[in-house]
């Protein structure tokens, strides 16, 4: 969960004992974690992860291995490891300590009970990822109630860490429990939560080809978004799947709508690639299949106001110029997003994009 993320370590630390001559002092350990907050949110991942490495060594040697300061540095550091067995030997001794300090019932725990379990889940030790998922479920519901807010959260976040971890595999159940919770609560962050909910579930369905399921769930999400987050990264992202579920009914006007509304929110960067937001891959001739080989197409195109494709060409190709062909099959049915200027969607041509056409794929 993110509601340890930034904790503050100052206020434990003043309560803390005396510094020791030669050695890490009290002063240190803030010092690098407030670089460390900085540079979080200043989003410089690397500066971050040099800094909360920096303050779970100086609060370990500070403090010593047991004490709060020294779990919460803990926390923090294992949640950031790239190498997953390493984060979940950290993420329990930071269990372990918060369970020393608040007791194994606590709503405290439930933190570092969900960052392990996300962590065993990248392990793929599933099961007992499962039970560390279970009991935190149970936690926030005997502390809070079956129907709270915290158990929403909960139930939430064991499915994002289902769908990025597993690709989605089991994660629907706990989307909809969220989505029911925060569905009987009016505040703004309960919208925005349930929201999201409906995100994921759209893309669980999504995922699954299941495209008409998920275009219900995606727009109930967008209308939920939009009234409080118009041009949030979330809510572009909703536009965006929408596009793919559109397309992939052959639903094209449809999609229209979603295109123009990322276009609007978000200026066209000329020093990035124009991609398309919605593609198809060509299909292998089979003529270049049988001979076996490889190679390439590049399509020059415009892009019109609506993010259509017109005019496609192949402009270079290697290896078969059936490659050619099959790439203009498929970039006609690409869909961008409309370059703006001065408020309105514009023409954009000579557009450029190469198919790569690779037995190995």
């Amino acid at each position: 969960m993110t509601r340890l993320l930034l904790i503050t370590l100052v206020a434990i630390t003043l309560a803390g004992g005396a510094a020791i001559a030669d050695a890490p002092t009290r002063r240190d350990v803030q010092i690098a974690h407030k670089a460390y907050s900085e540079a979080l949110k200043a989003g410089d991942r690397g500066e971050a992860w040099k800094q909360v490495q920096l303050t779970y060594d100086l609060a370990k040697q500070f403090h010593g291995p047991t004490h709060k300061v020294t779990g919460i540095a803990a926390l923090n550091y294992g949640r950031m490891i790239y190498d997953s067995k390493k984060s979940v030997k950290i993420l329990s001794e930071a269990l372990a300590i918060y369970e020393k300090h608040y007791g194994e019932d606590s709503v405290d725990i439930i933190d570092p009970l969900m960052e392990l379990a996300t962590g065993k889940l990248k392990t793929k030790s599933t099961g007992s990822a499962k039970g560390l998922f279970k009991r935190a479920l149970e936690i926030a519901e005997v502390q809070e109630g079956k129907r709270s807010r915290l158990v929403g959260s909960v139930n939430q976040e064991i499915g994002e860490a289902f769908a990025t971890t597993t690709g989605s595999r089991g994660s629907l159940k706990y989307f909809e429990t969220a989505r029911d919770i925060f569905a009987k609560n009016d505040t703004i962050k309960d919208k925005a939560q349930l929201g999201i909910a409906n995100f994921w579930i759209g893309k669980y369905y999504l995922s699954r080809r299941k495209n008409k399921p998920a275009t219900k769930a995606l727009l109930t999400s967008l209308n939920q978004l939009e009234a409080i987050s118009p041009n949030s990264q979330v809510t572009l992202a909703n536009h965006a799947f929408l596009i793919s579920a559109y397309e992939d009914q052959g639903m094209r006007e449809e999609a229209t709508e979603h295109c123009l509304a990322i276009g609007r929110a978000k200026p066209f960067d000329p020093n990035q690639d124009y991609k398309p937001v919605y593609r198809t891959n060509p299909i292998y001739p089979s003529s270049a299949n049988a001979a076996g080989k490889e190679g390439y197409a590049i399509v020059s195109l415009t892009v019109d106001e609506k993010g259509f494709v017109k005019e496609p060409k192949v402009i270079e190709w290697k290896g078969s110029r059936a490659f050619g062909r099959e790439a203009l099959v498929a970039a006609n049915k690409f869909r961008y997003v409309p370059q703006f200027q001065n408020g309105e969607a514009i023409e954009t041509s000579d557009v450029k994009y190469k198919f790569s056409f690779n037995l190995s794929q």
